[in-house]
């Protein structure tokens, strides 16, 4: 009985095995600077008006069309860095900076931006940019 259980042992082991190596799928990336993220749009405004402290929230779209291939983002970051009245939401990370990310092939990386002002304190408009380094 013990050799008949050892050798469904030993076989479920070997199966196991092929199937956890078989499904190990290695991601290639792009390292061609023709391929480009796309952007749903260049600009994300707010033309909200406050009266008092508040905030408001918008997003944009950044897709990798390579089908085959993933693309390695390097970073993300907005330019003003601490200086800034804005803040990001990457992929469901709160943070204003993020290294080394990888869009899958035909993926797709919702960015949430939101901004608080002080009507009182702050300028009329805000400006800031939202950088990508890739490829």
């Amino acid at each position: 009985m013990a050799k008949k259980i050892t050798g469904i042992f030993i076989l479920a082991v070997v199966f196991f095995t092929l199937l956890v190596l078989s499904s190990c799928n290695k991601n290639t990336f792009t390292t061609d600077p023709s391929d480009l993220l796309e952007f749903s749009t260049d600009t994300v405004q707010f033309d909200t008006i406050f009266t008092s402290i508040g905030s408001a929230t918008n997003y944009f779209v950044v897709r990798n069309s390579n089908e085959s291939k993933s693309i390695k983002i390097d970073r993300i970051f907005v330019a003003g860095e601490s200086n800034t009245k804005y803040r990001l939401n990457i992929d469901g990370l709160s943070t204003n900076s993020i290294e080394d990310y990888e869009l899958a092939p035909g993926d797709s990386l919702f960015i949430f931006v939101e901004v608080t002002i002080d009507p009182n304190q702050d300028e009329m408009i805000e400006e800031d940019s939202v950088i990508f380094v890739s490829n």
